[in-house]
């Protein structure tokens, strides 16, 4: 068995944690005994995995803290998720208060589940809460500061149309923009044609393309994933060629100009589509690849899904199979 001790040095503040590992002696500090303690606590639980341990028990404020950390530094996660999961944190805060470690059973999750699900939010903001405290309380687990084994309640959510363009609307739509500027025209277009999200194309530079292979290369603003060699549609290659002709030089960002609501409320007015949303340019690019002949798990690496239930559930308005099925009935006109 390995163990780590608590000590002291002599003319110097504070307390010290030392341990084996590989062979090598290793030591830390700690500002006071009781921190030294839980310190070398946990080394040794990481140290001994094989041996049965209580866990260790530390307050809400520091597991979230270190799980944020852990969450941002090591696993990388993007601001938004980031800033979801705090939010989480602060919910089950107010409904639930500052659980230590060890005292989240089934109960307390249940009883955050059931208020969450009772204020007037969607089931999918439920569902959300869910998986980001499922996902809190293995990595407790992990950690050895919890050993619960939790059942988790699940919201039905309702499932939404998927709305997409048709070819006309399409067309419509892009003439709208052009009437408001090349920048508008080139954004709608590379939306629709690349499936990116709206933030992942306004940060796009000159750079980020190669236009000889007809591709770009980013990372997406919401998970932080590269996307690298995107194909792009050689129509929107060759109107972006256009564009950059007639930019200034020295111009590194393709679009200058910031995202304003009410211009995009216009152009969709103009266009005859007034509830349409900007983030359904994303679903009208798997639909029409879709209803193309590709297959769903094509439209989900377009898309950069994790899953292609995830983009045959949302992303795909009329699946191609199910189409050809129904076109097989076998039936014809009455005269």
């Amino acid at each position: 068995m390995r163990k780590a001790w608590v000590y002291q040095r002599k003319n110097i503040k504070g307390w010290w944690v030392g341990w084996y590992e590989a062979g090598r002696r290793k030591s830390r500090a700690m500002p006071n005994k009781a921190l030294a303690e839980q310190f070398a606590r946990r080394i040794e639980l990481q140290s001994n995995p094989d041996i049965y341990y209580d866990p260790v028990k530390i307050s809400w404020d520091h597991a979230c803290a270190e799980y944020l950390d852990y969450k941002r530094y090591v696993e990388r996660r993007a601001d938004e998720t980031i800033r979801d999961i705090n939010k989480t944190f602060t919910h089950f805060r107010r409904i639930c208060g500052p659980v230590p470690s060890v005292k989240i059973d089934q109960r307390i999750v249940n009883r955050f589940v059931t208020a969450r699900s009772k204020q007037n939010i969607s089931p999918a903001t439920v569902n959300k809460d869910t998986r980001n405290l499922k996902s809190f309380v293995r990595w407790l687990v992990r950690q050895r500061y919890s050993r619960v084994a939790l059942d988790w309640l699940t919201q039905k959510e309702v499932a939404k149309p998927v709305i997409a363009l048709t070819e006309k609307q399409l067309r419509s739509l892009l003439i709208a923009a052009m009437d408001y500027g090349h920048q508008w025209y080139i954004l709608v277009l590379l939306a629709v044609t690349t499936g990116l999200r709206r933030r992942d194309v306004e940060v796009l530079t000159w750079s980020s393309f190669d236009f000889e292979s007809g591709t770009i290369s980013t990372s997406a603003q919401k998970t932080g994933k590269g996307l690298w060699n995107h194909p792009v549609h050689p129509v929107a290659i060759a109107e972006i060629v256009k564009y950059q002709s007639v930019c200034p030089e020295g111009q590194a960002r393709i679009f200058t100009d910031k995202w304003h609501a009410s211009k995009w409320n216009k152009i969709r007015c103009r266009a005859g589509l007034p509830g349409f949303r900007f983030r359904d340019l994303r679903s009208s690019c798997g639909s029409f690849v879709a209803q193309a002949g590709y297959s769903t798990s094509v439209v989900q690496r377009i898309l950069q899904h994790s899953t292609p239930a995830l983009t045959a559930k949302s992303y795909i308005q009329i699946d191609p199979v199910v189409r050809e099925a129904v076109e097989s009935i076998p039936i014809t006109p009455v005269d």
